[in-house]
């Protein structure tokens, strides 16, 4: 068994509030990537619990390193989603091997 790509998943702060008001407006994912020689996919993508996509947020090369995706709360056409929780796919994909993590988060106004 290989050493995983992806460690350290962490998202802050665990509930949002994209109102606005410059506190915790957005949700950042941090995570740090392990044993990449070149660039690979990361992919983070947002579904509402029926399962429809909502946002792909990081797509695109990077290396290993510690990472941050940040989040606003708003779709693919820049509309901010409905309070509740939300379903994460944090994925990567390299020539020897692919990780992902899922998870909640959680929206409130």
């Amino acid at each position: 068994k290989g050493t995983a790509l992806l460690e350290n998943v962490e998202i802050a702060p665990p509930v949002f509030t994209p109102n606005g008001d410059g506190i915790n407006d957005e949700v950042t994912f941090s995570f740090d990537l392990f044993l990449l020689l070149e660039q690979v996919a990361v992919d983070l993508d947002i579904y509402d619990l029926s399962g429809r996509h909502i946002q792909t947020l990081q797509t695109g090369g990077s290396t290993a390193g510690n990472l941050e995706v940040k989040w606003d709360g708003r779709d693919a056409q820049g509309q901010l989603v409905p309070p509740g929780l939300y379903l994460y796919r944090l994925a990567v994909d390299s020539d020897d091997a692919s990780t992902e993590r899922t998870g909640t988060l959680s929206l409130v106004y």
